[in-house]
């Protein structure tokens, strides 16, 4: 009889905290190999110590990083338009 493997869920971005904690911990508590274990310990311990950033910090980070690079062109003023209102809290971030 073939044994049946356990679906660990994928690890999400560091962004994602809760989600990316839960992920690392089910990934840990898996690990049977001690040193590899270590490595993960380390890893979510870091991601206690950080505060966890809301989707919304996330997407204004993100277009702070964009309007700093020429990508984004001729959109220039829509896209500092809406990072203005997320800011502001007069546009909603719908993730």
């Amino acid at each position: 009889m073939a044994e049946e493997k356990t679906c660990l869920p994928p690890i999400p971005s560091p962004s994602d905290g809760c989600a990316y904690r839960e992920a690392l911990q089910a990934h840990i508590s898996a690990l049977e190999d001690g040193l590899r274990r270590d490595a993960f310990m380390a890893v979510l311990k870091r991601a206690g110590e950080k505060p966890s950033k809301t989707p919304l910090q996330a997407r204004i980070e993100e277009i702070k990083f964009l309007l700093e690079g020429e990508l984004i062109g001729e959109h220039r003023e829509d896209v500092t338009a809406v990072l203005e209102g997320y800011e502001s809290g007069s546009l909603e971030y719908i993730p």
